[in-house]
């Protein structure tokens, strides 16, 4: 699947771009960094940090953020004590996820579900407690998310797609932290099933740092 989908996206084998790989480190070429992407955080950015900026870049772009602190609070206890490869608290990733989100140009109730992208697969949060807790247009996102396949759903619900890709794409700006296994498997999943769904969302910035980053990992 992976091989297909590559030579389907680029028109070549994973094995002539280890080639062409080695033929730029060879002649001391560019490693394709001159790309156009979303605005980058600074590494190991505190929570708090991450939160005001969320804050300054939701008001900036005329979203409501009657309930931010509500649902950054309910965040906050849901993913208590959980840490990322990187030692950094797990709700930086979120924070992330949701800025990344302001900046595709999602509404407020889509920036807010970006904050629980893996809710029900990273805690035991229940459908009551999502709804009880959130505003009603957040939770019904949230509640979707659960049962959302990107592999298999695609574009057919547009906003857990959104979500999906800004997570994806978070996770890849910090692949670093994970093992090398790891790596790959995420670089050639990122190539066969992320990348077809950017495509179709015609998200240039997405596809651009998606495929700058996967290709690194997939030679």
């Amino acid at each position: 699947g992976f091989i297909k989908a590559f030579k389907s996206y680029y028109g070549f084998s994973p094995s002539l771009l280890y080639a062409m790989n080695l033929e730029i480190i060879h002649l001391g070429g560019s490693d394709m960094s001159s790309y156009a992407c979303y605005e980058k955080t600074d590494k190991h950015m505190s929570k708090r940090d991450l939160f005001e900026l969320l804050e300054q870049k939701m008001t900036e772009n005329n979203l409501d953020t009657t309930a931010l602190k509500t649902v950054y609070d309910f965040c906050q206890k849901l993913y208590v004590n959980q840490k990322r490869y990187s030692g950094d608290e797990y709700i930086t990733h979120l924070l992330n996820v949701s800025l990344l989100l302001v900046q595709m140009g999602a509404e407020s109730s889509v920036v807010y579900a970006g904050m629980f992208c893996d809710a029900f697969r990273k805690t035991n949060v229940s459908i009551d407690d999502i709804k009880k807790s959130l505003p009603k247009d957040v939770a019904q996102i949230i509640i979707r998310l659960r049962d959302y396949d990107i592999k298999k759903d695609g574009l057919a619900d547009e906003e857990c797609a959104v979500v999906k890709m800004a997570e994806r794409l978070h996770n890849m700006r910090t692949i670093e932290y994970m093992e090398e296994r790891e790596k790959r498997r995420r670089a050639k999943e990122t190539i066969s099933i992320f990348m077809p769904v950017a495509r179709k969302l015609k998200n240039e910035k997405v596809i651009n740092e998606l495929n700058n980053v996967s290709i690194k990992y997939v030679v």
